[in-house]
């Protein structure tokens, strides 16, 4: 390839998020993509398959901004960036990054926006896959298909969360607004259809997190990924984790659902924080009950939901008292 051509191309985020953390600094990471001129009028979000195979940005330079503070950090050789910003919050509950990716002969700017709380009272931390969004993870075929085929608007949310969600992010008059974050095992490639699902479906303002890893990625073996189940489930502990330590006295929901390893790795994550999970809470998609076997350990330490019906899962959300009536 020649010099030219890689000079044609212009990078931009596919992946971004700014989060506060529980110290007054604020964390912001995601991914860049180096686009032909033809590819920037094309929405990102609309182009979930593609997105895996175009160039990304590696090593460059982002620079980024709040009020008079600025810092610098450079991609990784997957495009990706994880930078901590030591600065006071304003305690608004808003806050506006202005991000600056340099490359040569070309300048673009973007900007990152939080809209959550900046002093949340709690965490809820949630799955996506089939947790509020109907993906059919167990069914290979089915789950591709609505990934790459199915416009991330016309896509079915699980039933009842979009409010149930608003509902819990709310809280209490003892617990008011909380932090929502998605930990899903979708790669940064598909951040563009996840957020535009959000967005469609009335989702409360969120942290997005999702893992670093493609075809691409798969074909480096950057950091002995491979998309197993087990891979999977430890990256989303790793996650969780983090969250958990930002923000070190909070108390956390966590949610998922019974299709793959969301209990057991939940179950792990109460064992490690003891006292610092206030519930859990499963959507039933495979047909097992509340006494199953792999629910044992939790019902032991946590308060546990396994729920298939809206309905349902709204009177036990009363009943632990994690939403209140006609909030």
């Amino acid at each position: 390839m020649g010099t030219d051509s890689l000079f044609a191309r212009t990078p931009r985020l596919i992946y971004k998020q700014l989060l506060p953390l529980a110290n007054g600094d604020w964390v912001v990471l995601g991914k860049v993509l180096l686009l032909e001129d033809e590819q920037l009028v094309q929405n990102l979000d609309r182009q979930a398959f593609s997105n895996f195979f175009r160039h990304r940005g590696k090593r460059l330079e982002i620079q980024f901004q709040i009020g008079s503070n600025t810092w610098s950090v450079k991609t990784d050789d997957g495009g990706s960036f994880h930078q901590a910003l030591s600065v006071a919050s304003s305690g608004q509950g808003l806050a506006s990054v202005s991000a600056r990716i340099k490359f040569p002969g070309y300048s673009r700017e973007e900007d990152l926006a939080w809209n959550g709380p900046a002093s949340p009272s709690g965490l809820i931390i949630s799955d996506v896959d089939d947790t509020v969004q109907v993906t059919n993870v167990r069914k290979k075929t089915s789950m591709l298909w609505k990934t790459f085929a199915i416009a991330p608007e016309k896509r079915a949310e699980v039933s009842g969360t979009p409010e149930l969600y608003r509902q819990m992010v709310m809280g209490t008059a003892s617990q008011p607004q909380k932090l929502l974050a998605f930990v899903s095992a979708s790669p940064m490639y598909l951040a563009p259809q996840l957020e535009a699902f959000f967005q469609s479906k009335g989702f409360p303002p969120h942290a997005l997190f999702v893992r670093e890893f493609g075809i691409k990625e798969t074909l480096e073996k950057i950091d002995g990924k491979s998309g197993s189940v087990e891979e999977i489930a430890g990256y989303k502990d790793s996650k969780i984790s983090w969250l958990l330590d930002s923000f070190p006295g909070l108390k956390a929901i966590l949610l998922g659902d019974s299709g793959e390893r969301d209990p057991e790795t939940y179950s792990a994550i109460v064992s490690k924080y003891p006292h610092r999970i206030q519930a859990v809470i499963i959507h039933n998609v495979t047909g097992q009950s509340q006494d199953d076997v792999r629910y044992s350990g939790l019902k032991k330490q946590t308060r546990l939901v396994v729920w298939k019906d809206p309905q349902q899962l709204l009177e036990n959300l009363l009943e632990l008292n994690i939403i209140v009536p006609g909030r």
